[in-house]
């Protein structure tokens, strides 16, 4: 939407601020000089997530994303990205999920518990998807995980 949108108020040169895009395209000031965001972007949540695991010690996490590739495939790959930046952590398992899909999410979840040392869950999700994987998770009655997202 913002994608569709931004371009055409710069014609006019109205300004553009969203609320919700966080994609780092919109950093770029030559394509967009009228866009402004309220949120940080994916590259700045990544680094926060990143700082956070090492902060609290964890060195296998679990990396679960929604299956859009606007928000959650981005953030799923640059956390990928930053994870082997580092070396201090890495993932135990690596999901995606359709919100539309109880079972790939109750399977994401399953994949995440096999490594007893990921305490830790990603989530990288919209706010859909985000609803939809806290639903099933909270309904699998899962103990003993972090949820960070």
């Amino acid at each position: 939407e913002n994608l569709a949108v931004s371009p055409v108020l710069s014609v006019f040169q109205i300004q553009h601020l969203s609320a919700w895009a966080s994609s780092p395209i919109f950093g770029n000031v030559n394509e967009y000089p009228f866009f402004f965001r309220l949120v940080p972007s994916d590259v700045h949540q990544v680094q926060a997530i990143a700082d956070l695991v090492e902060e609290l010690g964890f060195t296998y996490v679990s990396l679960i994303a929604g299956d859009d590739e606007a928000y959650s495939g981005q953030g799923f790959n640059l956390l990928r990205s930053e994870a082997l930046r580092r070396g201090t952590f890495c993932f135990a398992a690596q999901e995606r999920f359709s919100d539309s899909d109880r079972l790939s999410i109750v399977s994401a979840i399953e994949s995440s518990m096999n490594d007893r040392r990921a305490v830790a869950i990603i989530l990288f999700a919209t706010v859909t998807q985000g609803y939809a994987f806290i639903d099933v998770f909270n309904s699998m009655k899962v103990t003993g995980r972090i949820i960070i997202g």
